[in-house]
């Protein structure tokens, strides 16, 4: 650890990513001896006789060539720091993501550490600039990791010259959406790129979070093909810049780079998890999710929420969907913090404390700008008193502090004392969603949840709200987009309160949540316009299975889709039973492709399950997981030729349990702990209907 004389300025991070066209031959990858090397069973890492660094496959494919770190002096450009791989030792390494080896270089202006970590497909990256002049200077930018000196250096996103290579450029303060580029000048927090031909992958980003701006730069070269990267740079960049006095240091945060990976939400996942480990975010989702968002109604005033309480209650809050949130409606002045006491006389917590005998929760969103940080801690520890069940903290990308300087996550945790709150911690927000927009913005929004701003795990699925109840939208357009928003995890808070939605929507939120454990994936996450294929693998006590989800957002009429099974993590040449969860119908068994049309601004959500010779369960109605949530065993016994299951039942709720039924078996007989209130057997299927008298424990079981 530093000395206090040595004050350590953690600072944010700027990567610099630029593409090139295919113009000319591709240069050849032509590594000189290594002067060191350090080897694990992912990739190779080796010196050059220049000091730079590249990393290669295990068989000899380039990943970088040529990587150096760099500062830059205010005024100046960039130079490269000194290194020297005499002055290069091979360190342990053990942090929190995990136990590895490391190259140190070490000299008298600055610490570059290199960490590699065996079985994982990433490195990290440490650099420390001390100075050793005798006069203060002025940095504008640490850059632990760099390619491109004098023309020379590259990444490589598969092959050189094979396939095509897109680009996943992260929302922007002016621009709320991930979107596709091939270029581009700024790309908040980190950078994804994929060769959409060979499906290698390359994220980058950093994983410590510190002060000031940190952006990714596209600039295109000259020369090059396809997968190839003549110039990337990731930069710890400050405005303004910091004065460093003779002896003293400055550290950069911690850049990951991911080598190897072939799957991007993987790779941009574990990304995010590596964030979390080594910042020591608790970033849980909030208990309190689903239910109706007052959002920043102007009418809104006490009465009016004890009436929406109440009509939420009595409409049976329906699982999952019991929590009534004030959103930013109760301040005075969305620029303070102050409570608008003539629509809120007796204050929020005579509210909070009617929410609670109705079985319900509340909380409240707290802006943060613009707001200094002194007094966002002293406000939530006043908010102690208001009996809220939840704060939520707005945070968008490129937030400044009232002395203009941008806030990250980081500091709000800091400011906050870890941000304990009530005994919980508070939940950031990222507002995705807000005022008017159609269906096709709810698809390009689901991006985000791969593409948190700024790298902060903060800011995942978990804690991205959906401020619109879609009453612009069609019946059909309404179930796809709440459809999306539940596989992605957002929290569905509409602002029409459950119970003044149609019955039609009503069941069909219902059927939504509460959310499953880990969102779902997309298969098309480059996808020009937005992802359209995705799909949630489930491991239950209950058994495997995978819900794939099929959307179209165009308005001018239905699309056929096709899909290798492959493409859902499914085995090619083996059977696959198919139900239809909105169309409550059991479609019969797949092989190798799924081939189905989907309505304009419509969904399929289809749920896939290995084909069983044997009499086997299909699908529960209850909620488009069809049985994770609720069936904790479903079993077949070859010797008594039965097929039993239990599951935890909801009072009143009308289910359907289909089952297939091959043809060498005949039912005998069907029981059931509820009464049955339907069963038609047909075309080898058998669809089993009846509703609990009281929630709790439902058994089923089919003799044959």
């Amino acid at each position: 650890m530093l000395s206090k004389k040595v004050p350590t300025v953690t600072v944010v991070i700027l990567a610099l990513l630029s593409v090139l066209s295919t113009v000319g031959a591709a240069p050849s990858y032509r590594p000189e001896k290594a002067r060191r090397s350090l080897n694990t069973d992912q990739y190779s890492l080796s010196i050059q006789k220049n000091n730079q660094v590249d990393i290669y496959t295990t068989n000899g494919l380039p990943i970088v060539d040529n990587a150096f770190p760099a500062i830059t002096f205010t005024g100046k450009p960039p130079r490269p720091l000194k290194v020297d791989h005499r002055q290069s030792t091979r360190v342990g390494i053990s942090n929190a993501l995990g136990k590895g080896n490391g190259l140190l270089f070490q000299t008298t202006e600055c610490e570059w550490r290199i960490a590699t970590y065996p079985g994982q497909p990433f490195i990290t990256v440490d650099l420390t600039y001390t100075n050793t002049t005798r006069k203060p200077v002025q940095i504008s930018a640490l850059i632990p990791w760099t390619i491109g000196e004098r023309g020379k250096g590259a990444v490589f996103v598969g092959p050189v010259g094979v396939g095509k290579v897109s680009l996943l450029q992260n929302a922007t303060a002016a621009d709320p959406h991930a979107r596709i580029v091939n270029s581009t000048e700024r790309s908040p927090g980190h950078v994804a790129a994929q060769n959409r031909s060979t499906g290698d992958v390359f994220v980058a980003g950093f994983i410590s979070h510190g002060a000031g701006e940190r952006y990714l730069r596209l600039a295109e070269g000259g020369g090059g093909g396809s997968g190839l990267f003549r110039q990337f740079s990731a930069v710890c960049a400050y405005d303004p810049p910091v004065v460093l006095n003779p002896g003293e240091r400055l550290q950069a945060d911690t850049l990951y780079l991911s080598i190897q990976e072939t799957s991007l939400p993987d790779a941009l996942r574990r990304f995010i998890l590596a964030s979390k480990r080594v910042d020591r975010f608790a970033s849980l989702p909030s208990a309190y999710r689903h239910g109706w968002n007052a959002g920043a109604s102007a009418d809104l005033d006490e009465a009016t929420v004890r009436a929406t309480m109440e009509r939420l209650a009595a409409g049976g809050a329906e699982p999952g969907c019991s929590h009534v949130h004030l959103g930013k409606a109760w301040m005075l002045n969305p620029e303070t913090l102050e409570l608008d006491k003539k629509r809120f006389p007796d204050g929020l917590a005579p509210l909070a404390e009617h929410a609670h005998g109705l079985g319900l929760t509340m909380g409240m969103t707290v802006p943060l700008l613009p707001l200094d940080l002194a007094t966002l801690s002293a406000f939530v520890s006043a908010c102690d008193g208001w009996g809220v069940d939840s704060i939520e903290l707005e945070y968008t990308v490129g937030m400044a502090g009232t002395d203009g300087v941008a806030i990250h996550p980081s500091q709000l945790r800091d400011a906050l004392k870890d941000g304990e709150y009530r005994g919980r911690r508070p939940v950031y927000v990222r507002p995705v969603m807000g005022g008017g927009f159609g269906l096709l913005d709810w698809a390009r929004t689901s991006r985000q949840f791969y593409l948190p701003p700024s790298g902060n795990p903060l800011l995942t699925a978990s804690g991205a709200t959906i401020l619109q109840d879609g009453s612009g939208l069609t019946d059909g357009a309404f179930v796809t987009a709440f459809s999306l928003a539940a596989m992605t995890g957002a929290n569905l808070r509409p602002t029409t309160p459950f119970s003044d939605q149609s019955r039609m929507r009503r069941n069909v939120l219902a059927r939504l949540v509460p959310e499953y454990k880990y969102p779902a994936l997309p298969v098309d996450l480059l996808q020009e316009t937005a992802p359209r294929q995705w799909y949630l693998p489930l491991k239950t006590e209950a058994g495997t299975w995978t819900i794939a989800g099929l959307f179209n957002w165009d308005a001018s009429g239905p699309q056929t889709f096709r899909t290798p099974l492959a493409s859902f993590d499914l085995n090619p040449g083996v059977r696959y039973t198919v139900y239809d969860f909105w169309a409550g119908r059991y479609l019969g068994m797949i092989k190798d492709m799924l081939q189905v049309e989907v309505p304009a601004e419509g969904v399929r959500l289809l749920g896939l399950r290995y084909a069983e010779q044997r009499p086997m369960f299909v699908a529960s109605n209850r909620h488009y997981t069809q049985g994770a949530l609720d069936h904790t065993e479903i079993a077949w016994s070859y010797e008594a030729q039965r097929l039993s299951g239990s599951f935890a039942g909801l009072e009143g709720f009308p289910y359907t349990l289909t089952f297939h039924i091959p043809e060498a078996y005949r039912l005998k007989g069907v029981a059931c702990s509820e009464a049955i209130t339907g069963q038609v057997e047909e075309n080898g299927t058998l669809r089993l209907s009846f509703s609990p008298v009281v929630s709790g424990a439902v058994t089923w079981s089919l003799q044959f």
